[in-house]
């Protein structure tokens, strides 16, 4: 089946292959569901979800079952990339900028999570 959001998949695959390759993530899930498209690694009981919806920026979550609410996951990852009415999310370019410097901030910010 032909990829309705080839702009984002590309990229995405690309920019967070590392999960696989260095930390033993299975290869990725893509799911899309209504407009929206989510690429998933699973390792695990943990996921890293990216999530994107058309004309936003993409959101990557951190999930880890917990029975405890104060060690549920909340990534703190902003793209730093201005404002959003600026965002073409057509642009395979500015799509690889934007998930390059998701998967380096979150290499960076959550390393415990990826190596458990």
């Amino acid at each position: 089946m032909k990829s309705a959001f080839p702009q984002f998949e590309k990229p995405c695959l690309e920019a967070f292959q590392f999960l696989v390759e260095r930390y033993g993530f299975e290869e990725p899930i893509i799911e899309q569901l209504g407009r929206e498209c989510f690429i998933r690694y699973e390792k695990e009981n943990r996921i890293v979800s990216i999530a994107y919806e058309p004309y936003s920026i993409p959101i990557v979550e951190l999930f880890s079952p917990t029975h405890e609410m104060k060690n549920r996951r909340i990534p703190r990852i902003n793209s730093g990339l201005g404002k959003k009415d600026k965002f073409d999310d057509e642009d395979e370019a500015q799509q690889r900028k934007i998930l390059t410097h998701q998967a380096t901030e979150l290499e960076s910010k959550e390393l415990d999570f990826l190596k458990q």
